[in-house]
């Protein structure tokens, strides 16, 4: 639900492309919000995003996209108090996401060539030992039959340490993260595999004083949720889904951890 002292990222950024004639060719839009707005309908639909991106394409002729942006813990505060509607707040929301859009576009003034990089690399995130082969059976146990919600996803985590000891499995230290840079200019975009609450992308912005980070949620894969240490005492769904999407879970700082690796990478580029 909402959240109104929760922590978020205000700030949307829009890139614009023109060809050697100055006629605008292509649009990026990057922000980070849940497309929840028409979250209790059926119908497949592009929520709030597409009146953003539909009215930018037409005020300017040119083909707009739209990257999300870091979302696992922002909703959309939507006029019915909740982050989940039908399909009528799209337009209520889609509206004012679509004049800020617009707006930022007009305050670009100038236009200049920009060398593009790309870059991939492993990042490595420290893993908590499994729970012990008895723990897993006793926990398994008391959520038998459990497959939805919370519940289910602790019962199949069990299942899967007490499968990962039957076939001689071994601790790792770490897990590999794939991530890919594509820096254009003073942006870098950085891929994330998760759902990445605010926060992180926020603080990998803020130890750049010459550069854009603009994180990507969902990108190159779609591994649960990435949640920030602090957020562990207050549990829930997004917690829970960190907390249990693996035989061997993350340290509770795995936030240090993935926002420092970023950091590096992207001081790599130089």
């Amino acid at each position: 639900g909402q959240n109104p002292w929760g922590s978020f990222d205000p700030k949307m950024t829009v890139i614009s492309f023109r060809d050697e004639g100055g006629k605008n060719v292509a649009n990026m839009i990057h922000y980070g919000a849940h497309g929840t707005a028409a979250g209790k309908n059926h119908e497949i639909s592009r929520d709030w995003s597409v009146l953003m991106t539909d009215t930018l394409e037409k005020q300017t002729g040119a083909i707009t996209a739209f990257f999300i942006g870091p979302e696992g813990d922002v909703g959309p505060r939507i006029s019915n108090g909740k982050t989940t509607g039908d399909i009528s707040y799209v337009k209520e929301l889609g509206n004012v996401a679509a004049m800020d859009a617009v707006n930022i576009y007009n305050t670009i003034l100038a236009y200049h060539d920009a060398e593009l990089r790309v870059s991939h690399k492993n990042l490595r995130i420290p893993l908590k030992k499994r729970v012990s082969l008895e723990e897993a059976v006793l926990t398994a146990e008391q959520y038998k039959g459990q497959t939805v919600n919370i519940k289910g996803m602790i019962r199949a985590q069990m299942e899967r340490v007490i499968c990962s000891y039957e076939q001689g499995y071994v601790d790792a230290d770490a897990r590999e993260v794939g991530q890919t840079l594509i820096s254009l200019g003073d942006a870098v975009f950085a891929s994330f595999p998760y759902e990445l609450f605010s926060e992180v992308g926020m603080r990998i912005n803020k130890a750049f004083k010459n550069k854009t980070v603009l994180s990507l949620s969902n990108t190159n894969g779609s591994e649960g949720y990435f949640v920030t240490q602090d957020s562990l005492c207050r549990g829930g769904y997004e917690v829970n889904m960190f907390l249990y999407g693996h035989v061997q879970s993350f340290f509770d700082d795995a936030d240090f951890y993935l926002m420092r690796e970023t950091v590096d990478h992207i001081n790599g580029l130089k």
